[in-house]
């Protein structure tokens, strides 16, 4: 079942009623539900139901970002075919905005922790886009600004009317999906 949701209240509910199903596997994602609820009402959120699983899609640019709860991953190649269904045969202007492309942003360290999951995934057609790496280094004494060119050192803070300047060299320089490059609203 595939449904527009526009309120925390409604989609609180239909998580609540969903994990009473069942233990609820690893899913390898971080959900904000902050940004889930300051995006509910904009009409751009909708939610597929199954037995075994529980799809958040968040339209974003001409994309949908997936994140999934499921109790069975056998299930996920069947639930995503029948979502993606009922996402094409739905009749809402907003659709037309779509591109039929998903994405769906992990976090973990070896994809042969659960190979099932990440079967399942590739089954279906995802396919990695990019992948992250985060390094740090500490220096207690502040060295590090060493490390930074003296012309980038005094930086200041966008002002509101630097919006479309700033939104402009993003769409420009960096991939919507793979880069995460947020909408002209946030």
């Amino acid at each position: 079942m595939l449904r527009k949701v526009t309120s925390y209240e409604e989609y609180r509910a239909l998580f609540l009623e969903f994990q009473k199903k069942g233990k609820l596997l690893k899913n390898y994602q971080i959900i904000d539900i902050n940004k889930i609820k300051k995006e509910l009402p904009s009409g751009k959120i909708f939610v597929y139901i199954s037995e075994n699983s529980f799809f958040v899609l968040t339209l974003k640019h001409s994309y949908f970002n997936v994140f999934l709860y499921t109790n069975s991953y056998l299930s996920l190649k069947k639930d995503f075919i029948n979502c993606h269904s009922d996402l094409t045969s739905l009749n809402d202007p907003i659709m037309s905005q779509w591109h039929k492309t998903y994405s769906l942003s992990l976090c973990y360290k070896c994809d042969t922790l659960d190979p099932l999951f990440f079967e399942q995934l590739k089954e279906f057609g995802f396919k990695i886009n990019k992948k992250l790496a985060r390094y740090t280094i500490e220096h207690s004494d502040g060295s590090y600004i060493d490390f930074v060119p003296q012309e980038y050192r005094n930086v200041c803070f966008a002002k509101e009317s630097d919006a479309k300047t700033i939104m402009s060299l993003m769409n420009e320089n960096f991939d919507l999906i793979g880069d995460c490059v947020p909408e002209y609203s946030e």
